[in-house]
């Protein structure tokens, strides 16, 4: 699905843009494979959805300055989000912070979200199977949910098409909040 994603837009597609988080999230995911092995993946949630609606929060009800998003800052939000893909297969996060962080219209930060997601999601796959972390478990788990990605993905298509420029990024938010919120409640649970 996101290499399709990836096709439709790619004339709107900057390297330069891509490769400071490839850069910074392709170390990360060993990283994110080592922690989820290692530490209780409930505090990683909590944290991690508490940041995500304390920032979705402050971005909605104030204008952010897009000074700090300098490029360096994008091989950290890689690396983060390269973690948390090991740990979680959550590497969105922290890239969807940066991206929403800076001034681009909606098809280009789509088109780096996917760019980011397919590159990082490929090593995610690769560490946790050489890890152990693959299993028939897993692989049901994912073929029960199979179907419901494709259904969201389809929908988000759709949605995305008919939205204005303005409304992109205050939905972002609000979806990347609600994630945050499922996380605080999952880990709850």
């Amino acid at each position: 699905m996101t290499v399709i994603l990836l096709i439709q837009l790619r004339r709107n597609l900057e390297w330069k843009e891509v490769y400071p988080l490839l850069i910074g999230a392709l170390p990360g995911v060993p990283f994110g494979v080592l922690f989820l092995k290692r530490m209780d993946k409930e505090i990683i949630q909590l944290a991690l959805g508490i940041i995500l609606v304390s920032y979705s929060i402050y971005s909605l009800v104030f204008k952010l300055s897009h000074r700090w998003t300098k490029m360096g800052w994008a091989y950290l939000f890689g690396f983060l989000g390269g973690c948390l893909g090991g740990a979680l297969s959550a590497s969105g996060p922290p890239v969807i912070v940066y991206t929403s962080s800076q001034s681009w219209g909606k098809d280009k930060t789509k088109v780096i979200l996917q760019e980011v997601f397919l590159f990082s999601g490929i090593a995610v796959v690769f560490f946790q199977v050489i890890s152990g972390l693959t299993t028939l478990r897993v692989l049901h788990f994912y073929g029960v949910a199979l179907p419901w990605l494709i259904f969201g993905s389809y929908v988000g298509s759709l949605l995305y098409g008919i939205m204005r420029e303005e409304y992109y990024r205050k939905v972002m938010l609000i979806l990347l909040a609600s994630m945050g919120g499922f996380m605080i409640w999952h880990a709850q649970i």
